[in-house]
Formats: C-alpha cells, sequence, structure tokens
C-alpha cells in the first residue's frame, strides 16, 4: 500500500498572484495496486492556515455564531444562498499563531475579548482547546484551518461602563457581520434540519455534541441525571422482575459503556453520515472505524460491514433492522452490535421523513433481531457456555433528526412499543431496553412518556445525578 512520500513533485510554475495565489504543479504518485500514476498537473490554490473559533457563552447558556455575507455561495440566486451563518474565523497573520489569531477573529466579529497568556505558558492551550485541523477543500487548496473550543462569559464581552461590545468586524475591510447567540439545544436541531452548510460549523458542532456539550449547563454535567431507570412491577408475570428494567441515559452517546447493542438510526438508502457529521451515524462511523495512532481512519469499518449487509441492494424497506459489528466501539465502549434501523425514508419532492409508526416498528424489529441472535447463539455456538448472550440495547429517538418528527411523537410511539413488547415477552435474554437523550428536552420527554405506564406495568427505581 502507499504511503507517506510516495508521491513527488517535479514543478510548481505561478499562474496568478492576487488575493488568492494560484500555482500549476506537476506531480505524480504511486497507485494502491503499485503502478505510478505518471505525470499530472493541477492548479492549486496556496493558501496560508486559518484559525477558527466556537465560543459557549456559559453565563447565557449559549454558543456564539456569526452571519454574513460570502459571494462565494451564490450560485442560482435562490433564497438559500449568499448569507451564511457560520463561526468566528480568519486568516493566521505571519506574527501569530492560530490561538491567538482565533482570540483576535472572536473579540473583532463577537465582542467577546479574551486575553491570552504568553505563548510559552502552559494555560494557552486550555483556554483555547484544539478540536481539529482540517483542509476544508483538499481538491484545489492547500489551505489548512485549526478549529478551536473556548468557554467565554457575558463579562467578557462588556465594556468599563457595563455596555456590550457588538462584534461586527471590520467595515473598512467591507465586512458586514452580525453574531447571533443560540443555545446547544436549538443548533443541534437546526444542524438535524439540515440549516447549516459551513464545514467549519459542523465540525466544531460535531465536537461539542460528542465531546464539549456535558460542560453546557444544559448537559449531563448540569441539571440531567446519568440515569433514570424503571422496572417492571412484581406482579407482571413473576419472573426475574429486578433484572427486567427500561431507563433513559443522558447526553454524549460516547460517556455510556457496557450496552451490548446499539441502534443507529438510518436512512433507507442505509448510507452511514459523513465522519464529520453531527448525527449519531457519523458517530458511530467514526469511533468504530480503524484508526491510525494521529487519528486518521485506514478502514471504514461499520460502514464497510454495512455495505456488504446490503448484498448489492440499494435500500431497505422502511422499519428494515441490518446489524454488523461494533469495529472498534467493542474495545473503548463494550458494544457488542450494531443495529442499523431504517427510521428514515425519502419520497419524490419531499425528501427525507419519519413516521412515528415505523420508528415503534423499528422498535420491534430490533427486539426481535436481538431475540433471533440469542437464540441462534444459545443453540449453535461452538462452546456456548462461555458465550455471553445480549441482554441489553440502546435506542436514540429514531426520525427526530434528519427525519424532522418532533420528539415528543417518536417517544411516544417507541416507548409504548418497548413497553408493549417486554410486558409480552417476559421470558427474553435481552431485559434492558434504554433510550438516549441528548438534552433535557429530550429526557423530559421520555421521562413522561415511560411514567404514563407507571402502576400499569413499571414503577420509577431512581435517577442518578452525574459521577
Amino acid at each position: 500500500m502507499p504511503g507517506h512520500g510516495d508521491y513527488k513533485v517535479n514543478d510548481r510554475r505561478l499562474r496568478h498572484d492576487g488575493f488568492l495565489k494560484i500555482e500549476d504543479v506537476d506531480f505524480e504518485f504511486t497507485r494502491y495496486d503499485g503502478t505510478s500514476s505518471g505525470k499530472q498537473t493541477h492548479q492549486v490554490c496556496v493558501h496560508g492556515d486559518a484559525a477558527a473559533v466556537l465560543a459557549y457563552d456559559r453565563t447565557l447558556d449559549k454558543l456564539v455564531l456569526v452571519e454574513q455575507f460570502r459571494v462565494a455561495t451564490v450560485r442560482h440566486h435562490s433564497p438559500q444562498e449568499g448569507w451564511i451563518t457560520e463561526i468566528p474565523a480568519g486568516r493566521v497573520e505571519r506574527h501569530e499563531n492560530a490561538r491567538e489569531t482565533a482570540r483576535r477573529e472572536l473579540a473583532e466579529e463577537t465582542g467577546y475579548d479574551l486575553t491570552l497568556p504568553p505563548k510559552d505558558d502552559p494555560a494557552m492551550p486550555a483556554r483555547f482547546e484544539h478540536i481539529a485541523t482540517i483542509q476544508a477543500s483538499p481538491g484545489w487548496t492547500s489551505e489548512r484551518i485549526h478549529i478551536f473550543f473556548v468557554e467565554v462569559e457575558e463579562k467578557d464581552r462588556q465594556n468599563d461602563d457595563g455596555s456590550l461590545r457588538p462584534g461586527g468586524a471590520k467595515r473598512a475591510d467591507g465586512e458586514d457581520i452580525r453574531p447571533h447567540l443560540v443555545s446547544p439545544e436549538q443548533l443541534f436541531a437546526d444542524i438535524d434540519r439540515g440549516l447549516y452548510r459551513d464545514p467549519k460549523l459542523l465540525v466544531a458542532a460535531q465536537w461539542f455534541r460528542t465531546v464539549g456539550a456535558s460542560r453546557s449547563r444544559s448537559g449531563v454535567a448540569g441539571r440531567m441525571p446519568r440515569l433514570t431507570t424503571f422496572k417492571f412491577s412484581a406482579d407482571d408475570r413473576k419472573q426475574d422482575l429486578e433484572k427486567r428494567v427500561l431507563g433513559i441515559w443522558t447526553g454524549n452517546i460516547l460517556d455510556i459503556d457496557g450496552i451490548d447493542i446499539w441502534v443507529n438510526s438510518e436512512n433507507t438508502d442505509m448510507v452511514m453520515d459523513r465522519f464529520f457529521g453531527t448525527s449519531i451515524s457519523a458517530t458511530i462511523r467514526y469511533y468504530g472505524a480503524e484508526k491510525h495512532r494521529n487519528g486518521t481512519i485506514y478502514r471504514d469499518t461499520i460502514a464497510e460491514q454495512l455495505k456488504a449487509r446490503l448484498g448489492g441492494e440499494i435500500f431497505v424497506k422502511p422499519a428494515a433492522v441490518l446489524v454488523t459489528g461494533s469495529g472498534s466501539l467493542m474495545a473503548t465502549h463494550k458494544v457488542r452490535k450494531i443495529f442499523h434501523a431504517a427510521a428514515v425514508y425519502g419520497q419524490l419532492g419531499k425528501g427525507l421523513s419519519a413516521d412515528p409508526k415505523i420508528s415503534a416498528q423499528c422498535v420491534t424489529a430490533s427486539l426481535d433481531q436481538a431475540a433471533d441472535l440469542n437464540a441462534y447463539r444459545s443453540r449453535w455456538w461452538p462452546d456456548r457456555f462461555l458465550w455471553s448472550p445480549y441482554r441489553s440495547i440502546l435506542f436514540p429517538l429514531l426520525g427526530a433528526g434528519s427525519g424532522g418528527r418532533k420528539p415528543p411523537e417518536i417517544a411516544r410511539a417507541m416507548v409504548d412499543q418497548a413497553v408493549d413488547h417486554m410486558r409480552r415477552n417476559p421470558t427474553s435474554t435481552l431485559n434492558q431496553v434504554y433510550f438516549l437523550a441528548y438534552d433535557r428536552y429530550q429526557l423530559d420527554v421520555l421521562t413522561n412518556e415511560l411514567k404514563r405506564h407507571t402502576g400499569e406495568h413499571l414503577e420509577f427505581v431512581a435517577a442518578e445525578r452525574p459521577r
């Protein structure tokens, strides 16, 4: 396999030297089959590094975004073009490092002015935390964007007289920027609806959703309990009731381990979200992949297995469930299987849609699939006395993201189906069913739906505070 250094740049010729520097680059490289690509020539926009920053105002529990006009987005003069929402960003000047640029751009564009310690101060990287370095369009430009996260407070944008600095950048440079303060819940909901197009924002939001959200007041470290559990009532078929539970895990799915099966919400194409997406599908795909020590991926493990499970088909029926391994999530989170549920389906002229009935059917299909796996393994596994059955499963709200459905209607359908299924299958080996609530709103919705069944089939057990 070709690797680092298996290429040769033969010549560079300057074609244009203005705000953008364009070069004709002659090069050749080693193909994956070991042969040479031969001489090729591409045009490359030679661009220096840039820095961007996602700021979280912990006083207001808001994320700081900016909106401005970008003429490069105008192609067909449609309403979605022209103005774009992003995070503060700018070019790294010669006298700066990337963190200093992030601080400067944040102050200029939003009014949040932070003082950085000296470059050699160990506190500097702690204040502006590095999220990722990306090449947003590697097919034509050499630009790298260093993305950071920083916590701020409302006082960081106050003048001495108590007034707020408006931000807005430099009118002399032709910039007209309007800051936006958005709650984490609203940002994630808008991203799931496809309202944002800026890759810097999408990468930073994915990081905040999976890593940084626990620091927000609306996240796990704030008001939410870690796990809320209910058990089936003592008179329910007289089974081993202490182990038959329904529960709600909160916050970041990556903070959860020890659950045998994670359910992944997919569309009927069964194509997983891109690595830098903000969905659970993207999270499962990235963290299940095999990676080099520097974090780059060399095998797209779960997505490859899912493609193989399709067997050449290009779509499945709604509510179908395909099973794959969990890749690296087995080692890091003790996840044994991923169930890919077709909870979202496409309609001509309407885009992606979801239906609470389909979400409920996905619950039944997943629980039935787990029971079938347990039955098969217990019967045919060579050393079945050493094999441990699948006992627990985790469901996100299927269809409440890209499907556009509201969490209450999805939660009611899924909880009702799970309660009914467990009531009708009291001897099932899989006896722990959990739902995932990544914010306070989803937690309240799921808790209310489970409480509807208390006294009838369930009784509340405990709500654990964050650990």
